[in-house]
């Protein structure tokens, strides 16, 4: 699909484009912040859900349980396609992209045939979190029961391992320890590196700056998880909850999430202002971005991919799901960013990525 720019309107785009640079080469800490970005977007995600199931159904819905199985179905779905691997160093070899490296700060501190020990140093669950008005107290206990879910869940489809949490170290030094080891000797005190975690580490290939597609590579998977935890949210609260309106509960979860990204968003805003406050150097690359219209009376951006739903997809999403997911459930999130903007409407005209077009959201003045 061609888009002619006008020529005011493409002035002003390539003077914000200037401002933010996106495109080009991205430094080292550039891509940590918006790999940690993309990531705390899902621990917003999850920490919304948590919170509304406990104010909305508090005798009847287990929230905590709840969340910790959510998680623990997503640490599984991303060992699903796994090979059977037979030490706790090769079952990391096959689990550790360099994004995750990068994003949660994690040091390898024991790496071999018995024992892999992973240290977090960062947790970008508990920023998103936070965003979305987490408590100390709260922050601390989804640290506790999403990463010790996801980490549970990582080793599920794997008949050789477990896992333990150091659920101590969060407290006393701000450090959650995942250590992957043998089921048969579950008490191993080998503690070395001796299958080469330097040679690992450095086939990966970590620089001071990455190129364009490097980013794209290492965003695609992380930007996608948040609507993959949507999407098995739903299945799940289908399954366990028949009496209860899961797509109603998720749209207004995901509103929410949405209005909670909007705290730093100016006062007033016109249709431009209000798309450069949802855009990010990261959103344009991932969703293949091209905005079509940029002005105080109308804005337009245009998306060929949608990680969120090629993210459902390759977890089984039907085409009905998907269609379902993208405009009755997770679009709750972009109607919750114009919150601040009751004069603005929000509308996706024409067929969606989830339904084989390219989507347009379109921002004007209500009539």
């Amino acid at each position: 699909m061609e888009h002619v720019l006008a020529a005011d309107d493409k002035n002003r785009l390539e003077k914000w484009f200037s401002e933010i640079g996106v495109s080009g080469i991205f430094s080292g800490d550039d891509v940590r912040r918006m790999l940690q970005g993309n990531i705390a977007d899902s621990g917003s995600m999850v920490y919304v859900i948590w919170k509304m199931l406990k104010e909305r159904f508090p005798e009847k819905v287990d929230a905590t349980a709840f969340l910790h199985d959510l998680c623990f179905e997503f640490g599984k779905l991303h060992t699903k396609n796994f090979p059977v691997v037979q030490t706790p160093s090769n079952f990391l070899k096959k689990l550790l992209s360099k994004a995750d490296i990068i994003a949660w700060d994690m040091k390898i501190t024991t790496f071999n045939d018995e024992k892999a020990v992973l240290a977090l140093h960062a947790f970008p669950y508990c920023m998103g979190a936070e965003r979305s008005g987490a408590s100390e107290d709260e922050k601390r206990y989804l640290k506790k029961e999403v990463l010790l879910g996801i980490a549970d869940g990582l080793v599920a489809n794997n008949p050789n391992l477990k896992v333990l949490g150091d659920i101590e170290g969060i407290d006393q030094n701000g450090v959650f320890t995942i250590t992957f080891l043998l089921k048969d000797k579950p008490q191993s005190t080998k503690n070395d590196t001796s299958i080469g975690v330097e040679a690992f580490l450095g086939s990966m290939g970590f620089n001071e700056a990455y190129s364009e597609k490097e980013v794209i590579l290492m965003l695609r998977d992380k930007v996608g998880d948040r609507g993959l935890l949507v999407y098995l949210c739903w299945k799940m609260m289908q399954k366990q909850f028949p009496w209860m309106d899961s797509i109603t509960f998720l749209y207004d979860a995901c509103y929410s999430f949405g209005k909670g990204q909007t705290i730093k968003f100016s006062k007033e805003g016109t249709p431009d202002v209000w798309l450069r406050q949802i855009s990010s150097r990261a959103g344009l690359l991932v969703w293949q971005q091209t905005i079509t219209s940029f002005n105080n009376q109308k804005a337009v951006k245009n998306f060929k991919y949608c990680p969120h739903i090629e993210a459902a997809r390759n977890a089984g999403a039907a085409s009905s799901e998907l269609r379902t997911l993208c405009r009755d459930i997770l679009m709750g999130a972009d109607y919750g960013t114009m919150d601040p903007y009751p004069y603005l409407e929000l509308s996706f005209p024409g067929k969606t990525c989830a339904e084989g077009g390219e989507c347009d959201m379109t921002c004007v003045y209500r009539e």
